[in-house]
């Protein structure tokens, strides 16, 4: 068998697959070093980031990355629940493209 473990695709869990098809045509889904992850752009200068996402009783997490300097420009952690990913992932969203708006 040739190649290495790296490049070996994962298969998503269930749950990772559910969020991201619940979260709607913007994000996408993606996998790396054995977790599963969903990610969106916004603009031209933020991503986000949703991890914790395998199981459906875990605590998610999400991270708002500023592209241009690869840096971690927001967290919010602990959220249990489609409801509160929703809600948190809404603000968020809209509060930077709010700011791109105003930085044009």
């Amino acid at each position: 068998m040739s190649g290495s473990l790296d490049t070996f695709k994962l298969i998503p869990s269930a749950n990772a697959v559910r969020l991201c098809k619940l979260l709607g045509l913007e994000y996408s889904l993606r996998s790396a070093a054995q977790d599963d992850y969903i990610c969106r752009n916004i603009g031209n200068k933020y991503l986000v980031e949703i991890s914790g996402i395998i199981r459906s009783r875990n605590r998610m997490s999400i991270i708002i990355i500023d592209i241009t300097t690869n840096k971690v420009v927001e967290r919010a952690t602990g959220i249990i629940g489609d409801d509160v990913l929703t809600r948190v992932l809404n603000e968020l969203c809209e509060k930077y493209i709010s700011v791109q708006e105003i930085n044009k």
